[in-house]
């Protein structure tokens, strides 16, 4: 006999609430990743990150979304469901904000 547990609400109760700062959900892996159809290149922010040959000057001046493989510079591929381009985190921007986030929750 299986018993269902009984499921608990994610929000606080009116005696223990905090602000929404001080709540985080932990983020899960990634389910699937997209990948750069000409250099093979899997796309998800962290791996980019890891790279040390991306060229930084390049992305430094790009939008904090590519439409383009950030290694090979070639169109993303399109999603097969509505044609639209794939788009990728700028792993310059994203780790620049980070950076920044850091600074100012250290510095406070």
């Amino acid at each position: 006999n299986y018993v269902q547990p009984k499921k608990q609400p994610f929000h606080a109760s009116a005696s223990s609430r905090q602000s929404d700062t001080d709540m985080y959900l932990p983020s899960l892996p990634a389910q699937l990743c997209a990948r750069c159809n000409y250099c093979n290149a899997t796309l998800p922010l962290s791996s980019l990150r890891r790279q040390e040959g991306i060229a930084n000057s390049w992305l430094s001046r790009q939008k904090p979304v590519l439409s383009c493989c950030p290694q090979c510079r070639k169109p993303l591929p399109r999603c097969a469901i509505c044609l639209l381009p794939l788009g990728c985190l700028n792993p310059y921007m994203e780790l620049k904000r980070e950076r920044n986030r850091l600074s100012r929750a250290g510095a406070n």
